[in-house]
């Protein structure tokens, strides 16, 4: 998989389309609501679904790839799926990106 990652510098705004997920719990319902639990796309604690966490074979290149983004010091995260971060981005940017592991 690849996605494309936009950085609005005038307002700190990272976007993302499906690196981070963030839907509302009540956004499902049933065994959907259970995968999308699953998959680790539920707000609070959005990030990329499984599917595509499992993607990411060359975990060194994505972790540069994070740390470019972490770099830009976003205020706010935009995503395309759920609910955006409006404040502690930087905070929730770490949290979404664990799955890369410790030296993110």
């Amino acid at each position: 998989m690849e996605e494309v990652v936009f950085f609005h510098r005038l307002s700190k705004t990272l976007i993302l389309a499906d690196l981070i997920e963030n839907f509302p719990p009540g956004h499902f319902t049933g065994l959907q609501k259970v995968i999308a639990r699953l998959a680790g796309i539920l707000s609070p604690d959005g990030k990329a679904p499984v599917d595509w966490r499992l993607t990411f074979w060359n975990r060194a290149r994505a972790r540069q790839c994070f740390s470019r983004m972490r770099a830009w010091t976003p205020e706010k995260i935009i995503v395309a799926h759920g609910g955006c971060y409006q404040k502690n981005a930087g905070e929730e940017l770490e949290r979404a990106f664990q799955w890369l592991g410790a030296h993110a």
